[in-house]
């Protein structure tokens, strides 16, 4: 733990983590994924059939070095396969709809939707825990990119957090998301344009190439800093998927006539910080309740 330089933040200090001490894929435990056993076991189907996923040869579970499923989570990034000729709300709710029928995603984890227009992901869906995160663990296996048919393409990475930054005090052990009562807030950055080799030395300097040196002194007071954690890929190697991402967690959105000067000060700060970070995908995310209910805009 590190306290970071800089005046408090609202009577707050931060405190730089290292949330997990994996430092290559080597690191990270699998064992084989014993054979099912009982009658009819040698024709029965894969231990991804059910998530329209095969294990491939070796299926394997993976846990963290910790033991347990430590800091480890499941995004999920659906595209349209084709172009829409939808308005971009609607473009986000259809993508949305596909998620929640999606198997075990509607269920466990949490839905985040864009607050911005034009974004690449409208919509991005983050788990660790439920049946879904459970079977990742089990079989090693995730959803196909076909999973939501054939008008979107599916996107599934494991990440595991490996720093954090926190206010002095915090409970590091609560997820980075999915926080019960009123919806949080969060800035999402994504690289990809990075050495695919681990490197102890980008980790160690992340919070200036990620831009949350920037995000903890400069992110104005009224919308509460929370947390920001670095996310590293596990699995798989695809192109679509991000590297590393930065998750930034607010404090819950204000439900009185603060509410629209928040998201105004928020999205300038957003615009601000892509200045800085032009290679980066960025954009800012709103939870959005389980059963598809709610929008992510609060004006049309």
């Amino acid at each position: 733990m590190a306290v970071l330089p800089g005046a408090p933040r609202r009577g707050l200090r931060y405190t730089e983590h290292v949330v997990s001490e994996v430092t290559s894929r080597q690191q990270v435990r699998r064992v084989p994924h014993p054979p099912p056993e009982g009658p009819g076991s040698a024709g029965s189907s894969s231990p991804c059939s059910s998530l329209g996923s095969s294990p491939g040869p070796g299926a394997r579970s993976l846990t963290s070095a910790h033991g347990g499923n430590g800091a480890l989570a499941i995004f999920s990034f659906a595209l349209p396969a084709k172009q829409a000729r939808l308005a971009y709300k609607e473009q986000q709710q259809a993508i949305r709809a596909a998620l929640d029928a999606a198997p075990g995603l509607a269920a466990a984890g949490s839905t985040l939707g864009t607050l911005e227009k034009g974004v690449l992901f409208p919509i991005v869906h983050v788990c660790d825990g439920g049946a879904l995160f459970q079977r990742y663990l089990d079989t090693g296996c995730m959803l196909t990119e076909d999973a939501l048919g054939p008008d979107y393409a599916l996107y599934q990475g494991s990440y595991q957090e490996v720093r954090c930054i926190a206010p002095e005090g915090a409970d590091l052990a609560a997820p980075p998301f999915d926080q019960p009562g009123a919806p949080r807030d969060f800035l999402l950055l994504g690289f990809k344009g990075v050495d695919e080799s681990f490197s102890q030395v980008l980790e160690d300097s992340w919070k200036d190439w990620t831009g949350a040196r920037h995000i903890y002194l400069f992110l104005p007071d009224l919308l509460g800093l929370e947390r920001i954690s670095l996310y590293r890929r596990v699995e798989p190697d695809h192109m679509q998927l991000f590297k590393y991402l930065v998750l930034a967690r607010l404090g819950p959105t204000p439900t009185d006539g603060q509410a629209t000067k928040a998201q105004e000060v928020l999205l300038d700060y957003a615009q601000r910080l892509r200045v800085h970070r032009i290679s980066a995908y960025l954009s800012v995310y709103r939870s959005l309740p389980k059963g598809g209910g709610g929008s992510t805009w609060t004006s049309a």
